[in-house]
């Protein structure tokens, strides 16, 4: 598959689920979204919105900036 620009953010919302070791099946059911919902986000397949960054960073409290821009590990590896 291409990469894509949702690639990073994508990356950034996998490491943020393993650090709290939580799977994305456990997400996916916290949020009340569908399981292939997600996994089409988390595998770059579809970007995400920025709703579903807002939510998902508000339920894993952590900034959404966590995700990109200078707090993400994608900018701090640079």
């Amino acid at each position: 598959m291409p990469e894509t620009a949702t690639d990073p953010i994508a990356a950034c919302v996998r490491a943020e689920l393993a650090r709290i070791n939580k799977s994305g099946r456990q997400l996916a059911a916290e949020l009340s979204w569908h399981y292939p919902h997600l996994m089409r986000r988390l595998t770059g397949g579809v970007p995400f919105s920025a709703s579903e960054l807002g939510r998902i960073s508000a339920h894993l409290d952590v900034p959404i900036t966590r995700f990109y821009g200078p707090d993400s590990p994608i900018e701090q590896a640079s």
